[in-house]
C-alpha cells in the first residue's frame, strides 16, 4: 500500500504523530492506491476523533446536499464511483452498480416500478445500499439510522451517479 505519513501513523494508531501531522496541515482527503483515505483507516478512537475534526468539510456541506458522490481509481477493479452518505458510510460502486442504482432510483421516483426496495451489496465495498421506497422519497439504510431522502434528491443522487459513471 502507498501512503501518506498522515495515513501510515493513522492506520498504525500513533496518536501523537497524527496531532502533529494534522497541526502542520497534512491533507486529509489524500487515499492510498485501494482508495482509502486516514479517516477509513483509523486504527483507534483518538485517531478517528482528530481526523473527522480536521476534515475538510465534504462537499454535502458546501453543497446542501446529505451525500457526495466522486469517482476514483481502483488498481484492480478501474474506475469506481464512491458514494457517501455519513462519515462512516462509503460505497464504492463498479460502474455497472452505480448504473444499476441510478436506473433503479429513477424507477421508482417516476413510478414506472412498482418496487418498494433498491439492495445492492457492492463488490468493492463491506456495506450494503438499502433503500425503502416512502410515499414521500426513499430511506436509505445507515449504520446508525436512516437517511431520508425526498424525491428531488433522489432524483439528485440518480443524477450524480449517473454523471460519475
Amino acid at each position: 500500500m502507498v501512503a501518506t505519513a498522515l495515513i501510515y501513523c493513522s492506520s498504525a494508531g500513533k496518536t501523537p504523530l497524527v496531532s502533529l501531522l494534522l497541526d502542520a496541515g497534512a491533507n486529509t482527503e489524500l487515499m492510498t492506491l485501494d482508495d482509502f483515505t486516514a479517516l477509513e483507516l483509523a486504527a483507534n478512537p483518538a485517531c478517528l476523533k482528530m481526523l473527522r475534526a480536521a476534515r475538510v468539510s465534504p462537499m454535502h456541506e458546501q453543497s446542501g446536499l446529505p451525500f457526495t458522490v466522486s469517482s476514483s481509481q481502483h488498481r484492480a477493479l478501474g474506475k469506481l464511483v464512491k458514494l457517501q452518505f455519513a462519515d462512516d458510510f462509503v460505497l464504492r460502486l463498479t460502474l455497472a452498480e452505480a448504473s444499476s442504482i441510478s436506473f433503479a432510483l429513477v424507477a421508482v421516483r417516476d413510478g414506472i416500478s412498482p418496487e418498494r426496495e433498491i439492495y445492492m451489496s457492492p463488490i468493492a465495498s463491506d456495506e450494503a445500499f438499502i433503500g425503502t421506497v416512502r410515499d414521500s422519497g426513499m430511506s436509505i439504510a445507515l449504520p446508525k439510522g436512516a437517511l431520508e431522502l425526498d424525491w428531488l434528491h433522489v432524483g439528485k443522487l440518480a443524477e450524480m451517479l449517473a454523471a460519475a459513471i
